[in-house]
């Protein structure tokens, strides 16, 4: 895998994102939230979603600092190979991937803004390059609780 390429420094900016379906998603995202920072879980309905379901994971942000897979994307699952569906980040059995994910997912508790980021992943089989987009969610609308993520995969091609 290549390093994320995280773009916080100047604030999350919706234009960078290419997928169609993650942007068509931060618009939902952005439209629920109205004035606020951020919506809140309650604010999101799977039913107005469904092209993004099977791509979303539900990230609980824990009051020790950790975060547990509420929902692990079933799509995410079956490319990976692995489930985290109920289980703790920590519990993530790829040491420099699990730290990644908790990187990432850090910075948007951190900024309370969107992150969206690029990565690669090989297997034997077949080459993967995906684009990956966490949103915040907030009870109150300005503190993360929950965290949203989805990618969107492009196979990648040898030259």
């Amino acid at each position: 895998m290549t390093e994320p390429a995280l773009q916080f420094a100047e604030g999350f900016r919706p234009d960078t994102i290419r997928s169609n379906r993650l942007r068509r998603f931060y618009t939902y995202w952005d439209a629920r939230r109205g004035t606020r920072a951020m919506p809140a879980r309650c604010d999101i309905d799977p039913t107005e979603v469904p092209w993004m379901l099977g791509y979303v994971s539900l990230h609980d942000v824990l009051p020790d600092g950790g975060f547990r897979f509420r929902v692990d994307a079933s799509n995410t699952s079956a490319m990976f190979g692995i489930d985290m569906t109920g289980r703790r980040l920590d519990e993530y059995p790829i040491p420099d991937v699990r730290e990644r994910i908790r990187s990432a997912l850090e910075t948007v508790v951190l900024t309370r803004e969107p992150l969206r980021t690029d990565l690669d992943y090989a297997t034997s089989f077949e080459k993967w390059r995906y684009e990956r987009l966490i949103l915040p969610l907030g009870t109150d609308g300005r503190v993360p609780d929950m965290l949203m993520s989805a990618i969107d995969v492009a196979p990648m091609h040898e030259n």
